[in-house]
């Protein structure tokens, strides 16, 4: 009630909440808002698999030519 919380103060918890339901994300996307963690997850998984990939296809070509040759 009124006695327990100034008007001013539920305004505040009222701007608090609607903060929480939409919240900012100034660094970055927002997968799962825990932080960075899993922004550089997805970054070293999607590296490393292009970088796999990569060099498995460069040990594919280098066979290739080697066994015509």
């Amino acid at each position: 009630g009124e006695d327990v919380l100034s008007p001013s103060q539920l305004d505040n918890i009222a701007a608090y909440v609607q903060y929480l339901r939409a919240p900012q994300d100034p660094g970055g996307l927002p997968i799962g808002r825990i932080g960075p963690v899993p922004e550089g997850f997805v970054a070293w998984f999607f590296g490393a698999g292009a970088l796999l990939l990569i060099v498995f296809w460069i040990g594919t070509r280098s066979s290739t030519r080697s066994d015509s040759s």
